[in-house]
């Protein structure tokens, strides 16, 4: 009963993974994700990739691709480690 306004919302058709997507897309290099990356043009790089597999709704890819972020900042981490360690 409390719930009911959402019943009458449009149905969202796309995958989970492709709003994610479709978010750092809108956003370029603004978002947070883009800052991890080294330069602009690896980020490029990945959005193209990224956009690829939307389209191809590769979710297998696109997974994999979004998982990457997390790898990159991952490797970020482990850098800025070793030279405050030096």
């Amino acid at each position: 009963q409390g719930l009911t306004h959402i019943d009458s919302l449009p149905n969202d058709k796309s995958h989970p993974l492709d709003g994610w997507g479709q978010r750092l897309i809108a956003f370029q290099t603004t978002c947070m994700a883009a800052q991890m990356f080294a330069d602009e043009r690896k980020w490029k790089k990945f959005i193209v990739s990224l956009q690829k597999a939307m389209d191809n709704k590769d979710y297998d890819m696109l997974g994999e691709q979004l998982f990457s972020i997390h790898e990159v900042q991952q490797s970020n981490n482990r850098i800025e480690k070793v030279t405050v360690t030096l």
